[in-house]
């Protein structure tokens, strides 16, 4: 047994063996010892420190306050790298986090930076544990440390304020109301920003932007804007394009009139050549803020469309091996092709459709929603344009998501069979000839398909299967 057990006192011994089971005790010696060893290499050392801060952080005098962080980072730092962060309760408290949190405004600047390091590493753990720094009143002071012309100071104290503001609606409201967004955004606006600096901060505005419900105040977002332009253009960290990707991105989910701020402040053509980047998870965040700007307005599509690079960036992302791409990649096509007839003929004359259709095979109802989609999409304007996705093999592509048991995909199917019969009744009147979709479903021996979604239990899915029977057969 080592001498580090003999020297511990004998109630402290004797409180560790009486939790030990009788067989353990019996099995042997040895085991009985490595058990301890195994308790007083994760419990002991906490007890000591629990002592240690009781007696020294409160203290007077300032060389045991330093041990005594010193002691409690080193702890703090051990148990960040342990698999297992269970007994970090027993050293984090309410009153010890408040100490720190007094210490933060210490004129020792020793005091002061390790406090904080302390409290950061606190705000990573549980939110237990972030609320005790929260209600302790360290907001306030962590905005204020933002201006400290210490720079390892600032970055810890918006590292803390990003933990705090990424725990919960709550504290991110709180924090925004303490007034963060303005140094945050002269810190992300200083040239002389160091990268990691800027990485900090460009995670903390993410996090301000996070949930579902509004956050940032709308009056600032257009002086955000140009701010996250420069950012994006001027960097090739992946961190920070990862995350000014996401800011953009959650700002227009919160008001798509910011769609128009955003091409306004020359974003398209940088994001338009991140599609093309070597990092796979930079290629899908640029992608995802390219499918909310097709989400506008007509005119806001053409804008993106207007870039050369565009269609041929996004052709080059087909790839079956990427799922989350792939079904970003067909939510632009959608997208697109919700527009106008012109933007639908880019796609077209772009080639795309035929590679979306490759990623049926993957059987994933998104994709398949999204399919059916486009060619819903792309049947409304001219019989030229259904004509090109019914060479396509639309028809029997359609029927074949037919076999959906979801409802919203099978009522798109629907809708895009309408499209279709419905130009096949206008070129059949002009060839003085019969109905040529008609005649290709017929062939299918597909529409018994269509008959027995008449009594769907949905009424809008019965309905138009009704209309097309009745109207395109004359079936009764």
């Amino acid at each position: 047994m080592s001498s580090f057990f003999l020297m511990l006192p004998f109630e402290f011994i004797y409180r560790i063996l009486d939790h030990l089971d009788d067989e353990a005790l019996i099995f042997s010696a040895r085991n009985v010892c490595k058990r301890l060893n195994l308790i007083l290499d994760t419990y002991y050392p906490y007890q000591v420190i629990r002592n240690i801060m009781i007696d020294s952080l409160f203290s007077d005098d300032e060389s045991q306050i330093l041990d005594a962080l010193s002691e409690y980072q080193r702890i703090i730092n051990q148990r960040l790298h342990a698999e297992s962060r269970q007994l970090d309760i027993q050293i984090i408290t309410l009153d010890v986090v408040s100490r720190l949190v007094q210490l933060l405004t210490s004129e020792n600047d020793k005091f002061q930076k390790k406090a904080l390091r302390i409290l950061l590493n606190v705000t990573g753990g549980s939110s237990k544990q972030t609320k005790y720094v929260v209600d302790a009143g360290t907001v306030p002071i962590l905005i204020q440390l933002m201006q400290s012309p210490n720079e390892i100071t600032q970055e810890d104290a918006i590292w803390m304020l990003s933990n705090i503001a990424g725990d919960n609606k709550n504290y991110r409201d709180f924090v925004l109301d303490h007034g963060i967004l303005e140094p945050l955004l002269n810190v992300l606006s200083d040239d002389t920003c160091t990268l990691t600096m800027l990485e900090v901060a460009t995670w903390c505005l993410s996090n301000l932007c996070r949930f579902d419900s509004p956050s940032v105040d709308f009056p600032k977002i257009p002086s955000i804007i140009p701010i996250l332009s420069r950012l994006l253009q001027n960097n090739t960290d992946t961190r920070i394009l990862r995350g000014v990707c996401y800011i953009i991105r959650k700002l227009i989910q919160q008001s798509n009139k910011l769609i128009s701020t955003v091409i306004e402040n020359s974003v398209i053509p940088r994001l338009v050549t991140l599609l093309e980047h070597t990092v796979e998870v930079i290629r899908l965040s640029a992608l995802t803020v390219i499918k909310e700007i097709l989400g506008g307005n007509d005119q806001e599509k053409q804008m993106v469309l207007d870039d050369d690079g565009f269609l041929p960036h996004l052709s080059m992302l087909f790839d079956v091996d990427r799922t989350q791409i792939n079904e970003n990649l067909c939510d632009v096509i959608v997208n697109i092709t919700a527009g106008t007839e012109s933007q639908i003929q880019a796609v077209i004359d772009a080639d795309i459709f035929p590679r979306m259709i490759q990623f049926l095979y993957l059987d994933a109802d998104k994709i398949k929603e999204r399919v059916a989609c486009t060619i819903r999409n792309s049947t409304r304007f001219s019989s030229t344009q259904t004509e090109y996705f019914v060479g396509q093999g639309a028809i029997p592509l359609l029927f074949d998501l037919l076999r959906s048991s979801e409802t919203k995909i099978i009522e798109i199917v629907l809708e895009g069979l309408q499209n279709i019969l419905g130009w096949g009744v206008a070129e059949s009147k002009q060839m003085q000839n019969s109905n040529p979709y008609t005649m290709l479903i017929k062939e299918l021996n597909e529409l018994d398909k269509v008959e027995e979604l008449r009594s769907h239990r949905d009424n809008e899915v019965a309905a138009r299967a009704r209309h097309i029977i009745e109207t395109y057969f004359d079936i009764r």
